[in-house]
């Protein structure tokens, strides 16, 4: 509902708000988690092979689980398709619990780190709440059963922080951890929201150049 607001607000400049978080995430994967989870894995004697297979593995692992929550919709008895089925609802969550995974490792990482994660994916959440409600709607849900679904949607990454927060990794696997919330923020950066922006832009190039301007701006920090 706020990310509507937002929207509502920010009109067009919205998809290249989306963008410049998208950048951010792609910034963080690679230039905070990455080079840790390279440290990590030499004081636990993982192979950096294993490391990228598990980064991919993260990458494709969020990958699949939005295809398949888009690809089965459910059917009411009439016959009449819905766009956010039982399968559906579950993908969310598990993004969502995700989501919140990789803010609560990125302050794991540093203060700077969790906050930079945090407010990228509340912009992801608040885009992916833009038509959730509307959408809901229109496929035959009453509106108290759509302002439920967003309210899961919402809910679902503070849940996915309080399990990080709480959840000890246990010795010899955080290299692993680390490289798997990588592929999937890579994921979530450059698909979710700055490829979706870049789609959804009558001018590329702006949501392109602000994708770029966040990756720089995490690369600068790192530097100092």
């Amino acid at each position: 509902m706020a990310g509507g607001l937002l929207a509502l607000r920010l009109g067009r400049h919205w998809a290249n708000l989306i963008a410049f978080a998208g950048g951010v995430l792609i910034g963080v994967a690679l230039i905070d988690i990455l080079p840790e989870t390279i440290r990590t894995a030499g004081s636990e004697n993982i192979p950096a092979l294993l490391l990228a297979a598990t980064a991919a593995l993260g990458f494709v692992f969020l990958a699949s689980i939005g295809r398949i929550g888009r690809s089965y919709p459910s059917r009411t008895d009439s016959g009449r398709v819905r766009a956010y089925g039982p399968v559906a609802a579950t993908e969310m969550v598990a993004h969502g619990l995700f989501e919140g995974v990789a803010i609560g490792v990125g302050f794991s990482l540093g203060a700077a780190t969790g906050l930079v994660i945090s407010v990228a994916i509340v912009l992801h959440v608040a885009y992916d709440g833009l038509g959730l409600v509307a959408i809901a709607t229109a496929s035959g849900y009453s509106r108290r059963t759509a302002l439920a679904i967003l309210l899961i949607e919402s809910i679902a990454p503070t849940l996915g922080v309080v399990f990080a927060l709480l959840l000890a990794v246990p010795a010899g696997i955080s290299a692993s951890v680390l490289a798997f919330i990588a592929g999937g923020l890579l994921y979530v950066g450059a698909l979710e929201l700055l490829l979706r922006s870049v789609q959804g832009s009558k001018r590329a190039y702006e949501p392109v150049s602000l994708g770029i301007i966040g990756l720089a701006l995490i690369f600068l920090s790192s530097l100092l």
